[in-house]
Order: C-alpha cells, then sequence, then structure tokens
C-alpha cells in the first residue's frame, strides 16, 4: 500500500501517510489504486505553508495522507514519502476544535431555536476523531494488574455531555477541509439533547452521535457526496 501512494505521489509534494487500509496479498487493489489516482492528479503547490489532506474509508479500512511541499523542508524531487514534522510538533487539536466550539455558546444562548457552529479544521493534524473526543468524549480501555485489556468504555466529558433540557448549540458543522485545492463535504456532530429536526439539506451528510450504549461514536454514513466538487479551485477576489 506505501509503495501504490509513492508511485502516486504528483510532483514538488511529499506525503505523511497517517493510517493505511488493511488490504491482504490476495484482496484486489483496484479501487484503491483508481482512488488514488484520481485524488493524487493535483499541481504542483502554489505556495511553501500549503498542506492537501486525502482521506477515505474503504472496506479494508481508512486512508489518510497528508500532503506537504517538498521546498518545505527542502526535500529532493526523489522523496515522496517523509514524516510531517514528526520530532517537533505536538498537536493540541481537541483542545484547540473544542475552545472554537465553546467561545460561540454564549453568542447563541439567547436564540431559542436550531442553532449550528460552523466549524473549519484547517489544522494538518485534525481529525474527525479529534473532533468526537472534544464534543462527546473519549473511548476508554484500562488494563488490570495482569495486563490484560479490560472492555472499553465511554467516559462522557466532552462539550456537549451533561446537562438538561435544549441544548444552546444544536450541533456543529464542520469543514474537515477547505483550501486552494479541494473542499471536502462537511460532517454534522449532532447534540446528544437535541430533539428538533435539521433542514433535508443537512440529513444527506455524514452525521456522527454519542455513542449511546456502545463505547463507539455512531456514524450515519453520507446520502449524498462530493456536494462541494464543482467548486474546483476556491480563489479570494
Amino acid at each position: 500500500m506505501t509503495k501504490l501512494i509513492e508511485d502516486n505521489v504528483p510532483p514538488g509534494w511529499a506525503a505523511d501517510i497517517r493510517a493505511l487500509p488493511s488490504v491482504r496479498p490476495d484482496e484486489s487493489r483496484r479501487h484503491i489504486k483508481a482512488y488514488l489516482k484520481r485524488e493524487l492528479d493535483i499541481p504542483p503547490p502554489s505556495r511553501d505553508d500549503e498542506d492537501v489532506e486525502i482521506r477515505e474509508r474503504f472496506e479494508q479500512g481508512d486512508l489518510r495522507i497528508i500532503l506537504f511541499p517538498q521546498s518545505r523542508h527542502r526535500l529532493s524531487a526523489d522523496t515522496k514519502i517523509a514524516m510531517y514534522n514528526a520530532t517537533t510538533y505536538w498537536p493540541n487539536d481537541m483542545a484547540v476544535l473544542r475552545g472554537a466550539v465553546e467561545r460561540k455558546r454564549e453568542q447563541l444562548s439567547n436564540l431559542g431555536s436550531t442553532t449550528l457552529v460552523a466549524l473549519n479544521m484547517t489544522s494538518t493534524t485534525s481529525s474527525r476523531e479529534d473532533l468526537d473526543r472534544a464534543q462527546f468524549s473519549v473511548t476508554v480501555s484500562d488494563v488490570d494488574c495482569y495486563g490484560n485489556e479490560v472492555p472499553a468504555y465511554f467516559e462522557a466529558n466532552g462539550l456537549f455531555a451533561g446537562g438538561r433540557g435544549e441544548p444552546t448549540i444544536s450541533g456543529v458543522l464542520a469543514f474537515p477541509e477547505v483550501g486552494y485545492l479541494r473542499c471536502a463535504d462537511p460532517i454534522l456532530w449532532v447534540h446528544p439533547r437535541f430533539e428538533g429536526d435539521f433542514p433535508q439539506a443537512l440529513k444527506v451528510l455524514e452525521s456522527r452521535y454519542a455513542p449511546d450504549t456502545g463505547a463507539e461514536v455512531s456514524i450515519e454514513q453520507a446520502k449524498r457526496v462530493d456536494l462541494l466538487k464543482n467548486l474546483r479551485f476556491v480563489q479570494r477576489k
């Protein structure tokens, strides 16, 4: 899989591989190869601080790649796979995302209707799971004194945890990638206490919910995809 990615990294870019599908030797890679060929067909970077996230969920697991300009770290043209700031960068995305939503609470407190916070997840390291933890909380797995792993459970201490009645913030409409090269489809994080109804346009998006009885976030897959595909290049005028 790494070699497949390396063969498709476009000129001027290096790829930091964050997640790979688990493909068995006897399984076809044709669909993943087609996806990489399509998504990695992009022009060279125009700025040294530019990043592009490529991510997709396949039956064999998640694929997540961060493309960054080779010029940023003076990498040679032959260096296609590299680690992005591995020794100097410690992301704090969960706290940043939570704070961005929390700062809107007072502004929305007197509206008394369905309210959404729109969030641009511009960090190159922030993920859907970071926002899961920020809004809903974390999945905890303990180990007993014998080294055996205790079944995981959900510790609800996120921004949307606790409280009573109708929430001030009904949900978070997050855009995981907004850049010059592409705009990924937005995702809706729904407040556990929200009992209203969202507009039909939002119901087609991928929606994420706090766990009910299990330890994993409940994900409702998108009914429509590539909603922003026709935007093509995003330019400021």
